[in-house]
């Protein structure tokens, strides 16, 4: 579980600590909590991951002109955080964001460029490789109250190499 500024119970200051389990040992086993944003790996596979609206506020901040109409705005606001190897390469951060700066330039650093980047947003949802590495924007569970979207990994068991070629992404609706 990644916590959310928008959490009522947890701290809303980014980065942010994960939750605290008072869950008993084997539930602990099965969930697992994790800070915003984070670094993990799976089965070999890293995964990046943060719950802040990065593209959303970038999308609002980017200054960007081209002749060719081809150009894939969402794959290309991904990749600034590739790019920048940052979970938040936005400075100053957006207004919506309470920001612990000290604590930002030590956690919101991409320790490795992961493999899959899990990239939550009120923007349309997407998969798109970028670099090697597959972003996605699986959008939100909710949209106030009717269902909205997630995102579906097929993984396939066996060697790990071009994952980006191997693994499937289907963004669903609720």
């Amino acid at each position: 579980m990644v916590p959310s500024q928008r959490d009522v119970h947890h701290s809303p200051v980014y980065p942010q600590p994960p939750f605290l389990s008072k869950k008993s040992p084997k539930a602990s086993q099965d969930l697992h909590f994790v800070s915003d944003p984070c670094t993990l790996a799976v089965s070999g596979i890293v995964m990046g991951m943060t719950s802040t609206d990065i593209i959303k506020h970038l999308s609002g901040q980017e200054a960007y002109q081209c002749g060719d109409a081809a150009t894939d705005r969402m794959a290309r606001l991904a990749g600034h955080l590739l790019d920048q190897q940052s979970y938040y390469p936005l400075h100053p951060p957006h207004e919506d964001v309470g920001m612990d700066i000290s604590r930002a330039l030590q956690h919101c650093q991409l320790p490795v460029i992961p493999d899959v980047l899990f990239l939550p947003s009120e923007l349309r949802p997407f998969s798109k490789v970028v670099n090697q590495t597959i972003c996605i924007n699986p959008g939100h569970i909710t949209k106030g109250e009717v269902g909205g979207t997630f995102a579906k990994l097929q993984i396939p068991a066996g060697p790990l190499n071009s994952l980006h070629t191997l693994i499937g992404v289907q963004i669903l609706r609720i």
